[in-house]
């Protein structure tokens, strides 16, 4: 058996090994794999809790919860902005489908309105959510502006007829002009 002494230097080597980032197991993973697989989950959540919200044994918020999960999955799997945005595409279509099927179901006087009112928000925040996504990055939005700035000035003509300290009137060292030395001399 292990005595009190022999325990805690089990548990001191143990957390040495973690702390300096001994590896555990050899075969973890890789972070894309374990985002594909959070992605795989998320996916059939969200179709199980479709299909028990279709069969009255699921409520809207549980779709629209399990709908986030997946956009966040989904928004993991890339850094790029243009899967992005179709990841928040993909959420508020899923949303709209809900709201759909709620109205429908209002309008057959079966619905109850707290839902009726839940999946207008849902649908309003997934679409902001998606005009958020669009919206060019602060990145982008300066690049642009470079881009623009560049153009201007090969369009511009370059100034070669006076330096940049008389464009700038700045005077020589003993306070004359450029050009005021040779006025003042005639």
């Amino acid at each position: 058996m292990f005595t009190p002494r022999r325990r805690s230097g089990l548990v001191l080597a143990l957390g040495l090994a973690i702390a300096y980032g001994a590896p555990i197991r050899a075969d973890q993973p890789s972070l894309s794999d374990l985002a594909q697989a959070r992605f795989e989950a998320a996916s059939k959540l969200y179709d199980t809790t479709w299909s028990y919200y279709r069969q009255k044994r699921a409520g809207a918020f549980s779709v629209y919860s399990a709908s986030r999960s997946l956009l966040a999955a989904e928004l993991d799997l890339s850094a790029r902005r243009d899967k992005h945005i179709a990841a928040h595409e993909h959420h508020f279509s899923r949303v709209k489908k809900l709201q759909d099927l709620v109205l429908k179901i209002k309008d057959l006087g079966r619905a109850n309105n707290m839902e009726t009112v839940e999946v207008t928000f849902f649908v309003a925040e997934a679409e902001y959510w998606l005009a958020i996504s669009r919206e060019p990055s602060e990145t982008e939005k300066r690049r642009e502006r470079l881009r623009k700035i560049d153009h201007r000035s090969m369009r511009e003509p370059a100034r070669t007829d006076l330096t940049s300290r008389q464009r700038a009137g700045i005077r020589n060292g003993d306070g004359i002009r450029n050009g005021d030395a040779a006025r003042i001399e005639k």
